[in-house]
This record gives C-alpha cells, sequence and structure tokens, in this order.
C-alpha cells in the first residue's frame, strides 16, 4: 500500500493581502482541534543579504531552508504542514513540494480589492521600501488572477481575521485531509498509553484519558464547515 501523502496548506497572495497573519489564524484553530501541525513563514526563511541575482527573492535558499526546518518538526511529531509564500506558478508551487518529500499541497488564494490591498500596505510598511511593496501588491494581484495555481480563493475585503483563517481551515481540512491527520494523531496517543478512548459526536469532541491526567481535543467531523 502506497504511503499517505503529508498534507500541506500553501496560503498564497499578493504582497500585503494578510498571508501570516491568516496563517497564524490558522495555526491557532488548528492548535484547538488537537491537529500536529508546523507553520512557517517561507518569507523569513529567506530574509538574508545578499541575494545571488538570479534569484532576488531568496526562494531558493527559502526552500533549503524549508527543507531541514521541516526534518526537525516532523521528528518532534508534527504531521501536517502549512506554509506562506506567493505562488505564481505551478513551477513555484512544485519546488515546494520537492523541498517537502512526500507532499501533497493545497493552495489557498488570497485576494483583496486594489484600494484595501493598497491601505495594509501602507499600514504594515513605513519604511523607505513602501513605494516598492505598493507597487509589487498591485502586481502580484494581476498576476495571481491569471493562471496561478489555486484550488481554494478566498477574498479577504471587508472580513476579521478569525474568519478568513475559519473558512479556510474548514476547506482545508477537507481538501488536504487534516481530519484525517488528527484521527491518526489520537491513535498514536492510545498507543502511547491513553488507555480510554471516547467519542462524543453531537458535540464533536473526542475525550482520551490516561490514570493520571485527560486531554480534550476539539474536532469537527468531516462533513461539516
Amino acid at each position: 500500500m502506497a504511503a499517505a501523502h503529508l498534507p500541506l496548506l500553501v496560503i498564497s497572495g499578493p504582497v500585503g493581502v494578510g498571508k501570516t497573519t491568516v496563517g497564524n489564524e490558522v495555526s491557532t484553530s488548528l492548535e484547538r482541534r488537537g491537529v500536529a501541525h508546523t507553520f512557517i513563514d517561507l518569507d523569513a526563511l529567506a530574509a538574508t543579504y545578499p541575494r545571488p541575482p538570479d534569484d532576488r527573492f531568496g526562494n531558493r535558499l527559502a526552500l533549503l531552508n524549508l527543507r531541514h526546518v521541516w526534518i526537525n518538526c516532523a521528528a518532534a511529531g508534527s504531521r501536517n504542514l502549512i506554509v506562506d509564500r506567493v505562488v505564481e506558478t505551478q513551477r513555484d508551487l512544485a519546488a515546494i513540494e520537492r523541498a517537502v518529500p512526500n507532499s501533497k499541497a493545497v493552495v489557498c488564494q488570497l485576494r483583496a480589492d486594489d484600494e484595501k490591498l493598497l491601505r495594509r500596505v501602507r499600514m504594515r510598511e513605513v519604511g523607505s521600501r513602501r513605494d516598492w511593496h505598493e507597487a509589487r501588491a498591485l502586481e502580484l494581484a494581476r498576476s495571481l488572477e491569471g493562471a496561478a495555481p489555486a484550488d481554494i480563493v478566498v477574498d479577504t475585503s471587508g472580513r476579521s481575521v478569525p474568519d478568513i483563517a475559519a473558512e479556510i481551515t474548514g476547506r482545508a481540512m477537507r481538501a488536504a485531509d487534516f481530519v484525517g491527520a488528527v484521527e491518526r494523531s489520537v491513535t498514536r496517543r492510545k498507543r502511547a498509553g491513553f488507555h480510554s478512548l471516547k467519542a462524543d459526536e453531537s458535540k464533536s469532541v473526542f475525550r482520551i484519558s490516561r490514570p493520571s491526567s485527560r486531554c480534550f481535543f476539539l474536532v469537527r467531523p468531516r462533513d461539516t464547515m
């Protein structure tokens, strides 16, 4: 039987749309559900100067770092991966999947109208490169609406971060099999010594107990959200 793919959620979108903010909120939502996962901001893995002339956005460095960071996170027990990065082409997406062996990516593309996008960039970028970020945000917004990979498209205009993250979490858990990862995680915990497992489907709660402790994992059933 073939090995299961690693669930990989890629949050894409133009500069200033809120990829990292939403990614952090999705991570919080998954943590509440007891889902073993890791969230990585790929931009942070490329924050190095100077960069090679043929890699001005630091893609190669970010992906090399991603490979090694994920190895460590998986060894620590992580079973699902979320990354945020602009994904303009299938080639970009394939490079991320190659950096994380046996992964199967679901791409969530965040969008916002130009006015709100520029407002967010101006709030975030107060330094000397604000003009560049404004221009890049609009450039990417046009590019991503074309042929960029996108399994899930979410309009962020006029919505709160928790609301956006809740939609992404629900759709991604179905598309990327994050729910199955929760169930496997529960099984591993049971084998490790948690000898009592009861599911209350009406409240979507798994109760796992051992002689000295009790843990509660809030997990939505597969057919909800």
